[in-house]
């Protein structure tokens, strides 16, 4: 029983470790048009695969995490493109 205990163990473990390279990748990735087979690909999984494990760690699919992580990106750069907006219509006005 106790080897059964350990197999599972270890098999979240490596499931885990996946789902945060895919994030990572993601992350890494997020100003570029990537789809889920993108992902798969360079972490040398199949799309399917990929994204059960993703949803199984975390609760979310794999593109549902890239619709997040670019909002949150999107959502910090809001503030600096407010900023810099009214420098750029005075410039484009001289």
């Amino acid at each position: 029983m106790l080897f059964y205990a350990a197999r599972a163990a270890e098999s979240r473990s490596t499931a885990g470790r996946i789902a945060d390279r895919a994030l990572n990748y993601l992350r890494e990735h997020l100003s570029e048009p990537i789809t889920n087979e993108d992902v798969a690909r360079a972490l040398n999984f199949h799309s399917y695969y990929l994204n059960r494990i993703v949803r199984q760690q975390t609760g979310q699919s794999l593109h549902q995490h890239l619709l997040s992580s670019r909002l949150n990106y999107a959502q910090r750069l809001l503030p600096i493109v407010e900023k810099e907006q009214p420098d750029v219509i005075i410039s484009t006005y001289h």
